[in-house]
């Protein structure tokens, strides 16, 4: 440790120098200040001993000018006086020494002295070293960030005050122009209060969130698809922030799209020909029975006995009765499958994530699977009275028709009264729905049951499966916030169970109470049918015969009537040739509104883009073909309660 020592006594700066030799210090001593100061400007000391009088300029003056220099606060400055009062000690400490020895100077309690500067100055130089050691690091750091393929941002009571280059090119910026920015503003509407909520809790904790994805706003106005990071909370310019690193996964969650589209479309092609089977089978007792209710209207089914209208009053009311109903019942088979393959083959785009009954969803599983699992297995319900989970009901139908298809193709296609698929739901911890489905098939083996929600990794035989099937199903489930697990035995069978968030808005999945299909009983309404089907039209016309209903095929003719008449409800097809429903629509809301807004749409679901974009835009109800009596009636009769009829003309 290089050592000044100033005193102009020779025989106390001998005697000073021995002291300071004998505890390894490297030593310098001058009778005069001035010759101190230009050592001290040409090498600086670490430790000065200066003696307070001194000719000329005296220690405390010589004190002031070492701490006036560059790197001045470094030294350690002990002064040697004959002055003991309170403020000769005030007058050493306002000139810049650290301490004072006073005079004559005891040896034993000067070497202490210096001791205690040693230990200061060591720790000095650790302490300035750590920081010199983060300061480069922290440079090394920036340097890392600024060249990071991944968005950097951090951030200090929601509002950016660090954003690298990647960043700004996530959001399609500079990287100045997002600092100052709340990042709350940065997201979709949808994800704002999850931010705020993040951002409040690590106010309060100064613990990081765990990773999410959420869509982010692009300054172009386009979104990006980002995955948040939270890194660490450091210190930047004198404050806590929170640094978080930005993946933008758009393209990827695009591509999942695809996969899982193409994937659901594969699902559908292997279940064509069972599909076509469901159909066909309540199709053709449809048939069946209304050719057996044409023959006994018409008295030519062959039946011995009276004549037709001798039976109209007895028996052949009651077979009639019966042919309906079984034909009624086929018919809505056929409905709800194709409302089923609707659903199912819906892309994620067609609807968000919303609250979604889990039964409901099992129900369109079931039923679009129903011929894998018929031929192999005996299928089990035990539901439990759960709430609605937060998800999107096309994905999560696609997850459980996985699981099922899977479940029936674990078990051999012999015959067995053992052979089960059991569906269960039920509550599980912290608020998640858990849904399982458990098979008495073959099993997996232990050394596999990791892979299977590998991509591609699949153990079915060449052409029943692309092994695409688990792994998309997993990540529906995750991106959900849910999980998957899979517990199985070789030859006794599989569970896997799916659990959700409960959706915290949403009351519990109950049931809906069926409407009945009971007439009003009070006045008629005012009613217009248009339809270029006139069977269609008909049809409505005799289900509602308790009103007043006109019925037209002609988007022409229609605009008329509607422009000439008034009307409580008009039902009005959306395709149709020459004018349109959409056309029609347009028209009388120019000319009548109040007319407009009593239309409901009929559609079959087949949308040209046009028409999708028209039926998104109005507010107006819709229902859709093939709707039963009861669902029409339902109908009318709630608009019927809702507005007074008008004047029937």
């Amino acid at each position: 440790m290089r050592t000044l020592l100033v005193e102009d006594d020779a025989v106390q700066r001998v005697r000073l120098a021995d002291a300071l030799v004998e505890l390894g210090l490297d030593v310098s001593s001058y009778e005069r200040a001035e010759r101190g100061l230009m050592e001290h400007a040409r090498q600086p000391f670490d430790l000065l001993v200066v003696d307070w009088v001194l000719p000329e300029m005296d220690g405390l003056q010589l004190c002031r000018k070492v701490r006036s220099l560059p790197g001045g606060d470094r030294p350690y400055i002990l002064v040697v006086t004959g002055r003991d009062r309170p403020d000769d000690l005030s007058a050493v400490l306002d000139a810049g020494a650290d301490d004072y020895v006073a005079k004559p100077v005891h040896m034993a309690l000067f070497k202490t002295r210096l001791r205690i500067a040693q230990r200061r100055l060591a720790s000095d130089a650790r302490h300035r070293a750590a920081r010199e050691a983060l300061a480069r690091s922290e440079a090394d750091f920036g340097r890392v960030i600024e060249r990071s393929p991944l968005g950097v941002i951090a951030e200090h009571d929601g509002v950016i005050v660090y954003a690298n280059a990647a960043a700004g090119r996530t959001f399609g910026t500079s990287p100045q122009a997002l600092c100052g920015s709340a990042t709350v503003d940065l997201a979709q509407p949808e994800y704002r209060h999850v931010i705020a909520r993040r951002s409040r809790r690590f106010s309060r904790t100064q613990v990081p969130p765990p990773p999410m994805e959420m869509d982010l706003r692009r300054v172009d106005g386009g979104v990006c698809v980002v995955r948040c990071i939270p890194a660490t909370s450091a210190v930047y310019n004198g404050e806590r922030a929170l640094f978080t690193m930005l993946q933008d996964i758009t393209q990827q969650r695009q591509l999942q799209a695809s996969l899982q589209q193409a994937d659901r479309l594969a699902s559908v092609g292997s279940m064509a020909a069972g599909v076509a089977h469901e159909i066909n089978n309540p199709l053709a007792y449809v048939i069946t029975n209304l050719e057996l209710l044409q023959e006994a209207i018409a008295g030519t089914d062959g039946a011995d006995g009276p004549s037709v209208e001798s039976q109209l009053e007895s028996q052949l009311v009651s077979r009639i009765s019966t042919i309906l109903g079984d034909a009624l019942d086929g018919s809505e088979r056929v409905r709800r499958i194709v409302g089923d393959l609707k659903r199912f083959s819906r892309t994620a785009d067609d609807e968000p994530d919303g609250a979604v009954d889990v039964h409901a969803v099992l129900d369109v599983a079931v039923d679009i699977s129903r011929n894998e699992i018929k031929h192999r297995a005996c299928l089990v319900r035990s539901f439990d009275e759960v709430p609605a989970v937060r998800g999107n009901e096309g994905r999560l139908t696609q997850v459980f028709v996985n699981l099922l298809v899977n479940a029936a193709h674990a078990i051999t296609d012999e015959e067995d009264a053992k052979n089960r698929i059991e569906l269960r739901t039920g509550l599980g911890e912290e608020g998640f729905v858990e849904i399982s489905v458990t098979d008495t098939g073959c099993g997996i083996p232990s050394e596999i049951v990791d892979r299977i929600f590998d991509p591609f990794f699949t153990t079915k035989p060449q052409g029943m499966g692309t092994g695409l099937g688990l792994s998309i199903c997993h990540g529906i489930v995750t991106r959900l916030g849910g999980a998957l697990r899979v517990e199985s035995r070789v030859g006794e069978g599989t569970t896997v169970t799916v659990s959700l968030r409960a959706d915290p808005d949403a009351a519990s999945a109950v049931r809906a109470a069926q409407v009945t299909d009971a007439q009003t009983q009070s006045s008629g309404m005012r009613i217009l049918v248009i339809d270029d089907e006139p069977l269609v039209c008909e049809g409505i016309k005799r289900a509602l015969r308790n009103h007043e209903v006109m019925v037209t095929s002609s988007g022409r003719d229609a605009v008329q009537l509607c422009a000439s008449g008034e009307f409580d409800l008009v039902l009005c097809d959306v395709m149709m040739p020459d004018v349109s429903g959409m056309d029609v629509f347009s028209q009388v809301r120019r000319a009548r509104p109040e007319v407009a807004s009593r239309f409901v749409f009929m559609t079959g679901g087949a949308f040209t883009p046009s028409a999708r974009a028209f039926l998104e835009s109005v507010e107006n109800e819709q229902i859709y073909k093939p709707f039963s009596l009861r669902d029409l009636r339902s109908l009318v009769a709630r608009r019927h309660d809702a507005e007074p009829a008008v004047s029937v003309r």
